[in-house]
């Protein structure tokens, strides 16, 4: 919510990751509570190292975590910040002197000054869900995709204001 108003006052653009660590639950299974707070603490300090200063990293539940980028540059940040978040994953994470791969999930949300939070990590969690069941780890939801679910969006909420605004009207042909 702070950085939509922030990017209100500057027209920028930004974009919500959404990563997610594959098979967590039978990572914390096998390793217990210690070693899945351990597993998780490397996490976040590996994607804070491989974001922007101005951009926040968190940890939503489980093994997901949320990056928000502010004013990004589409070309080059939507295509660069997946890899390097798959990137945090290439070296193994040590736990109790034993060496644990991790594979994660990306998915990706972009939005603008008109942005709505929900939103934005709804459409983060659809493009995610999308990635998993295809080429696991890079965002897959095509421009086209993205566009059909905002104009669908935008015209269920233009029908919803016109229905409490008594705007529309029934003709018999």
């Amino acid at each position: 919510t702070h950085c939509i108003a922030r990017i209100r006052r500057t027209r920028a653009t930004m974009a919500v990751f959404i990563i997610a660590l594959d098979f967590f639950g039978a990572v914390h299974r096998r390793l217990g509570d210690s070693g899945r707070d351990q597993i998780l603490r490397g996490v976040g300090l590996r994607l804070g190292e491989r974001i922007r200063d101005a951009d926040t990293v968190a940890r939503l539940e489980g093994g997901e975590f949320v990056i928000v980028c502010e004013d990004i540059d589409q070309s080059w940040s939507l295509a660069a910040i997946p890899e390097r978040v798959i990137g945090c994953f290439a070296d193994p994470f040590v736990v109790d002197g034993r060496e644990h791969f991790i594979r994660a999930s990306v998915g990706v949300a972009v939005g603008g000054s008109g942005a709505v939070p929900e939103t934005l990590l709804g459409y983060a969690r659809a493009d995610l869900d999308h990635s998993r069941g295809h080429d696991a780890g890079h965002p897959s939801v095509s421009d086209d995709e993205r566009q059909q679910v905002e104009s669908l969006r935008n015209a269920r909420h233009a029908l919803r204001q016109a229905t409490g605004a008594d705007q529309l009207s029934l003709v018999y042909q």
